[in-house]
């Protein structure tokens, strides 16, 4: 463990303790004329894949975060030639607009741009103990934009409806 982060230590050693909580909480008593264990032990298991769930969900929604970042600088290594800009929104959004308008205006004021919504990939997971259900995320995701939805980047800049909005951005700069 000595090669973790001491923010990856802690966060190992807080799910440790929520595991050893959940365990302590719900140990399995066999009784005599009502037997509960059954129901118990379904819903330790339960609650223990949640938390395996709730552990992964952050290693991937920081693969996903880091890919779309890649994407944004890979998207601006292009623009730049074009006085266009790319950046991340709050909601994992990539925007482009001219490098005018975000200059003057700042990304959150920005009035004519173009945005590609990038959607973490995942599926519901219900619970056969019915505790709260979660949501399962993958690291894979997936583009969409005013035309539809894709798989990938390259997908999506090819379409006719993103390079109009390219024209769109590049006649607004010129002005």
């Amino acid at each position: 463990m000595s090669n973790l982060t001491e923010n990856q230590q802690t966060i190992i050693n807080q799910i440790t303790n929520e595991f050893k909580k959940i365990n302590d909480e719900y140990r399995v008593h066999e009784g005599g004329l009502i037997d509960l264990s059954g129901i118990v032990k379904e819903l330790n298991e339960d609650k223990i894949k949640r938390k395996e769930i709730e552990v992964q969900n952050i290693t991937n929604t920081n693969i996903f975060l880091q890919n779309v970042n890649k994407d944004v600088k890979r998207i601006n290594e292009d623009l730049v030639n074009y006085d266009l800009v790319a950046f991340i929104k709050w909601d994992s959004t990539i925007r482009i607009c001219t490098l005018k308008e975000f200059s003057k205006l700042g990304p959150s004021n920005v009035n004519y741009y173009t945005d590609i919504k990038c959607t973490q990939d995942g599926e519901t997971i219900y619970f056969k103990s019915e505790i709260d259900n979660i949501r399962k995320h993958k690291s894979s995701y997936h583009y969409q934009n005013w035309s539809g939805v894709f798989k990938s980047l390259e997908d999506l800049i090819g379409t006719a409806a993103f390079k109009q909005d390219m024209r769109g951005l590049i006649k607004k700069q010129n002005q």
